[in-house]
């Protein structure tokens, strides 16, 4: 079983699937198959993102309301925090649609340090161009698992 750590959710999207098979992610399937999927969904979500279309937010679920928000989020996360990366985690595929989470992960922390991880987060630097109502989302417990 995969450690967990904490992960800042950033939203909830969706996107055509153009040609995923329907049906449940889980990233410790090692299937030969599933993983050939795993990386169809991810490039096909990818494309989506990068094309800046066909990308439907889920508004409410996260910080970010869409990837230019949650873009900059990672950026400053990554720089703060040592091993912070911005993750995509598909969820399912139904109905010719790819449901997946954008978050950032905070490897090396444990659930037991968000008050930590959050503390080293909120000296942020004014300068950094993060509108305050993003930072005010964040730090509400509820985003941060």
């Amino acid at each position: 079983m995969i450690r967990k750590s904490p992960e800042l959710m950033l939203y909830l999207a969706h996107c055509n699937a153009d040609g995923v098979r329907e049906g449940q992610f889980n990233i410790e399937d090692t299937n030969p198959r599933s993983i050939e999927r795993d990386l169809q969904a991810i490039k096909t979500v990818q494309k989506y993102l990068d094309y800046s279309w066909g990308v439907e937010f889920d508004y409410g679920s996260g910080v970010s309301s869409n990837e230019k928000e949650a873009l900059v989020l990672i950026d400053y996360a990554t720089k703060i925090i040592p091993g912070a990366e911005g993750v995509i985690r598909l969820s399912h595929c139904a109905h010719g649609r790819l449901v997946f989470n954008r978050k950032i992960n905070f490897p090396g922390y444990v659930m037991d340090q968000t008050s930590e991880l959050l503390e080293k987060l909120k000296d942020y630097p004014k300068d950094h161009n993060i509108p305050d109502y993003i930072w005010q989302k964040a730090f509400r417990s509820n985003f941060l698992w």
